[in-house]
């Protein structure tokens, strides 16, 4: 992932364009954002966590796995939709299921927290990331 979300849209020579939220490119550099971010923050709190993500062969995947002390691990999906739905985090529950230690966590431009039946919980992206490296993040 390269720093900067600005400079992929120069290098796909997009740069110019209104960014249109919704749209596939929007969903792309959020997900980049998102984990850019971790990987900042993990530098800046010196948290030292590790961070992986699962593909499988069929093109089911995990976007971000946290490893955390004590081999706790959370699993991210990245959303950039206001309206998480059950297709948007099944990968974390059949994927999920065969990992240990973990909790399931989709990080996405909803305005407040909630947990689904199945134990995944949907978290604003500012709010999920306060609480995975504890401090506030700013607004902008």
């Amino acid at each position: 992932f390269l720093f900067d979300v600005g400079i992929t849209r120069q290098m796909n020579h997009v740069g110019g364009n209104k960014l249109i939220n919704g749209s596939s490119e929007f969903g792309k550099l959020f997900e980049q954002m998102i984990i850019c971010d971790c990987i900042r923050l993990n530098d800046y709190s010196e948290k030292d966590y590790q961070f992986s993500y699962l593909r499988t062969k069929d093109g089911a995947e995990i976007d971000l796995i946290v490893k955390m002390p004590r081999n706790k691990k959370i699993l991210i999906e990245i959303k950039s939709t206001d309206n998480v739905l059950p297709s948007d985090y099944r990968h974390l529950l059949s994927l999920g299921a065969d990992i240990d230690h973990r909790e399931k966590w989709v990080l996405c431009t909803e305005k407040v927290p909630r947990v689904t039946d199945t134990g995944v919980r949907i978290l604003p992206w500012r709010q999920g990331l306060e609480e995975l490296f504890g401090f506030h993040q700013p607004r902008t």
